[in-house]
């Protein structure tokens, strides 16, 4: 066994060992909730229409791009067919993401030499706030950074020739069934090559690399025939006035909590940009062609660098060996520990969890109790997490923010997020049979006290509760009658009450409510 394989699997058992303490951790501060986040959730699904169906949608009779990726819901299909249980190939999905993007960290870890900077990657790579939160989501973020740090290492470690470049290209290129974003990263690393490569070398290397362009030829062609577009409904749902877009994405460039540690280590690495030997500076040419990308589709509303996960491995392989060779490698472990520990720390992120825990945990349960009292047949269910009809794998969902709706994504911008700016309450309730959709207690409350707006900017859920109310259709059940602690009232339709009230059962102080 070589010395870096003997390293590598040291450290990946005591990273095994790190994250799955992490995640119980994080999984018993939830209550047990198994959602985790809301978009590979998503994919899941249309992942397990492809496998019952035969097509990549999010409700089998709509053809409509739900997901951002095309290909990476049909890979995952044959998941549901070792786990038909959807609860059980949720945990199948989870698992397997979180044990490769441990298998990913301790191979980058293993590349150094020195024990410390071993030690400072593996937990910075598997213990930060990315990790915990991207690592175990199934999310295509994770094989399509296995894919570039592959192809980005072996061009670092190896010799500069034809083969080296070949067979880091090709690992790269294949990232591209897992996130289209990568187009970027394969063009630049194809002309990157081009450029160090002798001019005998060249002829063969795009011999070698020539196939690769079935790759997008095969994408635009699926997409096309799958759903009639070349590109997925969410982009219509996300475009936006470029000069707008432009200037969010520079101000998520600068939000450490937003976009994460890369950016900081880009401009730690320009400083090392002479001990970076030449192929260590072609790399980071590619981080800052990628950067330019994130900051030119408006940054992202996810937290700690959703887009920048695929760079973060190689990214903290050259820093961390940069500081080690200069100094030791005690500030780099001084660094893991402080990433790790600061959004744990932050009294926002804290609050945040916790929130985004009570709202999940509320349409969980009230999906639950959805699934007992509408059968799939008397109408469609509405939501605003689209996600949670995974968790309603026979019932149709009505999208109300536009992820599977084209008609809500190509309709101007309200008010909001970007991709949670949209809605369209009468065309929902117009287009589809809606017999049940979760609404936050708060915006019926509003909505009551005659807080509603009218201007396009509106709060959805006051404009929701408008709609519902203007129907004459539905009842609302409020959060006090759920025996379930919930931030989220019901809008059901009154044909569905005497089913509800089967549910009826005596709560712990006496008082009947919904189980």
């Amino acid at each position: 066994m070589t010395p870096t394989l003997h390293r590598f699997g040291f450290l990946l058992a005591i990273g095994a060992v790190a994250v799955a303490a992490a995640q119980t951790y994080l999984l018993l501060e939830t209550e047990g909730m198994v959602h985790w986040l809301d978009d590979p959730v998503i994919t899941l699904r249309v992942s397990r229409v492809m496998a019952e169906h035969g097509v990549p949608y999010f409700n089998p009779s709509e053809a409509v791009a739900a997901n951002t990726s095309l290909f990476w819901p049909v890979l995952l299909a044959p998941l549901h067919w070792v786990f038909p249980a959807p609860e059980t190939a949720l945990y199948a999905a989870f698992l397997g993401s979180g044990a490769l993007w441990i298998a990913l960290s301790s191979w980058v870890a293993a590349e150094h030499e020195s024990l410390g900077a071993r030690v400072a990657t593996l937990a910075f790579l598997a213990l930060g706030p990315w990790a915990l939160l991207y690592g175990g989501s199934a999310w295509e973020h994770i094989p399509q950074s296995v894919a570039v740090t592959l192809g980005l290492v072996l061009y670092l470690r190896g010799p500069e020739d034809r083969a080296t470049a070949v067979r880091a290209f090709w690992p790269i290129a294949l990232s591209f069934l897992f996130r289209p974003d990568s187009a970027g990263l394969i063009g630049g690393f194809w002309l990157l090559a081009l450029a160090r490569l002798s001019a005998e070398e060249r002829r063969g290397f795009v011999l070698a690399t020539l196939p690769a362009l079935a790759i997008p030829f095969a994408y635009l062609a699926v997409m096309w025939a799958a759903y009639g577009d070349i590109v997925p409904n969410t982009y219509h749902l996300k475009v936006d006035d470029p000069q707008l877009g432009l200037a969010r994405g520079i101000e998520h460039l600068f939000n450490p909590r937003g976009s994460g540690p890369v950016p900081l280590m880009l401009m730690l690495l320009l400083l090392c940009w002479r001990g970076l030997g030449a192929r260590g500076q072609a790399v980071l040419g590619l981080a800052i062609l990628h950067t330019g990308y994130v900051a030119a589709v408006g940054g992202d509303i996810f937290p700690f660098g959703r887009f920048f996960l695929v760079l973060l491995p190689v990214l903290a392989l050259l820093l961390i060996g940069q500081i080690a060779r200069r100094a030791t490698a005690l500030p780099a472990l001084v660094l893991a520990a402080i990433a790790i520990a600061w959004p744990h720390l932050h009294s926002q992120f804290r609050t945040a969890k916790v929130a985004f825990a009570a709202d999940l945990e509320s349409q969980m349960q009230i999906s639950r109790m959805l699934a007992e009292i509408v059968p799939p047949e008397a109408g469609s269910i509405g939501l605003h997490t689209l996600g949670v009809g995974y968790h309603l794998p026979e019932h149709h969902i009505v999208d109300f923010l536009g992820k599977a709706d084209p008609v809500i994504a190509r309709q101007p911008v309200k008010g909001g997020p970007i991709g949670h700016n949209k809605w369209d309450y009468r065309h929902s309730l117009g287009a589809y049979d809606v017999v049940a959709a979760p609404v936050l207690a708060a915006g019926h409350a509003k909505f009551l006290a005659g807080e509603a707006e009218t201007r396009p900017n509106a709060s959805d859920w006051t404009l929701m509760a408008e709609a519902f109310t203007a129907a004459d259709r539905y009842a609302y059940i409020p959060p006090e009658r759920f025996c379930f602690s919930s931030v989220y009232g019901l809008y059901l339709d009154r044909a569905l009450l005497p089913a509800l009230a089967a549910l009826e059962t005596p709560g712990p102080d006496g008082t009947p409510c919904l189980r």
